[in-house]
């Protein structure tokens, strides 16, 4: 399984006030690689101060989002981390769910 991850300079619980995601802009290249990838790619965001990470499942978010049309002549993308979506020992089952789906499949 894959997993990316990204540092923020600042408090994302700062960020979440109020909102239920977190925003990461992304370069095209790296989700292009990441989405086409057999097995699950997990972006992980870590909040260091708060020592809270967060992930998205980066296919499946792609697999509901049009993305291929919204391209554009962009360079990035922002994807959005769902607040809700803390990196817990749950969360690492989930992704171990995954990954079994993934090679059950073929």
């Amino acid at each position: 399984m894959g997993a990316a991850s990204g540092g923020c300079p600042n408090s994302l619980p700062a960020l979440l006030a109020g909102r239920r995601a977190i925003s990461v802009r992304l370069e095209w290249r790296a989700l292009l690689f990441w989405v086409n990838e057999r097995m699950p790619v997990v972006l992980v965001v870590y909040d260091a101060p708060q020592d809270q990470a967060y992930w998205l499942y980066v296919q499946e978010y792609f697999r509901r989002w049009r993305w291929a049309r919204r391209a554009g002549p962009t360079t990035t993308a922002t994807v959005h981390v769902p607040a809700g979506n803390v990196l817990n020992e749950a969360a690492v089952r989930l992704f171990a769910r995954f990954r079994d789906e993934c090679l059950a499949s073929g």
